[in-house]
């Protein structure tokens, strides 16, 4: 590939002895013309394009803005392909970085690619196995967000689904400087990343977005962001804290779920369409509990009598939860809403709820008391959804009777202190 490269940038070089024969003013600067700083230089069509030239062995490069007077624009393909570079300086006049550029620079341990570049293009720090951080404005192939949009494609990834294989599990720190958006599973599957930086300026984070970033410890999200993708954080499992911006009007289902560490989710005050109240997710009416933070150690946990319906996999994976009370208000609890909840004993639901999605209580094995607030017949006009019901439905069921009851079967109520008790 570095043949062909010199052979193409050679042809623009031809074109410029081309042009001035005929009169017109020439590129200037030949074709493969050394710099003194070791660099090579080829004409490109809107100034020059930098090549390794002699510095194979340097440890340091700094490339600098311009040559013979005109602006250093390209990083060329293959350019610094296997040098022993261990800190590479970009100048902010580049605007394009070729395939391959620093391919197997495996000295390179931190890059900062200015703004002002808007095309990196495929395999471009490839084999940079020690990479730690990196600075870019964008994630992806180009500024534009047309395609190629997934965090793995510099390294190699011909598909997000490849990201897992081909970003460097060294690489812990990635900070987005300039992007309007985080596309759909741009960075699913960096498994080793710890931090990465969304700017101000971004409004969408898309579908799965950051799905299975498992060393993801926090994300602050920007008051640019309007829109929060369906899935965007799950499965980040040792996600801790998570702030949300004033501007966010949408967050997709499952957003977090799978967040099992996460112990507080905060939201701006001047967030129109979403609240936090003790570190949980609501609506801004606080009629839906979005998300709980499944990561707290609480053992029990009452859901506030504004609620009206829990989200789907609101609670899902939370492992401290041992019971959960469920007021008056509560008529739906979303599909997975509990779903592994693998602590919890004993739930108490209202007789207002009259639907509980599909997969709601699944995997919660250590499900045993169900206290009813109505009677049975009440219960069986509950719609119950398919997928790991049994666990609801085979646990031991009490109906609420204020005063103890004359005829045989399980029956609670709740006693002067509000606590739960059978009679």
């Amino acid at each position: 590939m570095k043949v062909l490269k010199k052979v193409l940038l050679g042809v623009l070089s031809l074109a410029c002895v081309v042009t001035a024969s005929v009169g017109l003013t020439a590129c200037g600067g030949g074709n493969g013309k050394d710099g003194t700083d070791g660099l090579e230089y080829y004409p490109a069509p809107d100034g020059y394009a930098v090549d390794q030239g002699n510095t194979m062995y340097l440890e340091e490069i700094v490339i600098p803005s311009t040559y013979k007077g005109k602006a250093v624009t390209m990083i060329a393909d293959n350019a610094f392909s296997e040098a022993k570079v261990k800190s590479i300086t970009i100048p902010d006049s580049v605007t394009s970085i070729g395939d391959y550029a620093f391919s197997n620079c495996s000295g390179l341990t931190s890059v900062v690619i200015p703004d002002g570049v808007t095309s990196i293009g495929s395999n471009t720090f490839e084999g940079c196995s020690n990479l730690t951080e990196m600075t870019l404005p964008f994630v992806g192939a180009s500024k534009d967000g047309t395609s190629n949009t997934h965090f793995g494609y510099i390294f190699g990834a011909s598909t997000n689904a490849d990201n897992s294989s081909y970003v460097p599990i060294s690489l812990k720190r990635v900070a987005i400087t300039s992007a309007t958006s985080i596309g759909e599973r741009a960075f699913s599957g960096c498994r080793s990343l710890t931090s990465v930086v969304i700017p101000d300026g971004v409004t969408s984070i898309g579908m799965y977005a950051f799905r299975y970033c498992r060393s993801l410890t926090s994300v602050v999200i920007p008051d640019s962001v309007t829109s929060i993708g369906y899935g965007a954080f799950d499965g980040c499992n040792n996600l801790t804290s998570v702030v949300i911006g004033d501007s966010v009007t949408s967050i997709g289902n499952y957003a977090f779920s799978g967040c099992s560490s996460l112990t507080n989710i905060t939201v701006h005050e001047n967030n129109a369409s979403y609240k936090d109240i003790d570190g949980n997710l609501y609506t801004k009416d606080g009629a839906t509990l979005i998300q709980y933070a499944v990561g707290k150690t609480d053992t029990s946990f009452i859901i506030p009598g504004s609620v009206t319906s829990i989200g789907s996999y609101a609670f899902s994976n939370c492992s401290s939860l041992t019971s959960v009370v469920i007021l008056d208000s509560v008529t739906s609890i979303g599909e997975g809403a509990f779903r592994d909840c693998n602590s919890l004993t004993s739930v108490v639901i209202p007789d207002s709820v009259t639907s509980i999605g599909d997969q709601a209580f699944r995997d919660c094995n250590s499900l045993t008391r169900v206290y009813y607030k109505g009677s049975a017949r009440d219960w069986n006009n509950i719609y119950i959804g398919d997928g790991g019901s049994e666990y609801l439905t085979y646990a031991t069921r009490y109906y609420y009777s204020e005063s103890q009851p004359t005829e045989e079967g399980n029956y609670w109520h709740y006693d002067e202190n509000g606590e739960v008790v059978v009679w």
